[in-house]
């Protein structure tokens, strides 16, 4: 919540013209920040919702890439 609400804070002052990226692993763990960056979470209630970040990008491996790497 901390991130959160810090990357928040700092896109509220810049005019939410800074692009976000989130680099997490790719596997359950990390699609569950992703989501939790993107929409909030559900644990928080109503304050998660104060601190989603909807435009976050998901920058990182993903299956497709591995796919290529492979061959």
């Amino acid at each position: 919540m901390p991130t959160r609400a810090c990357v928040s804070y700092i896109l509220k002052e810049l005019g939410n013209n800074v692009p976000v990226y989130l680099v997490v692993d790719w596997n359950p763990w990390g699609l569950a920040i992703v989501l939790c960056y993107k929409f909030g979470s559900a644990r928080l209630g109503i304050e998660s919702k104060k601190y989603a970040l909807k435009d976050a990008r998901w920058l990182g491996l993903r299956e497709e890439t591995c796919f290529f790497i492979r061959k």
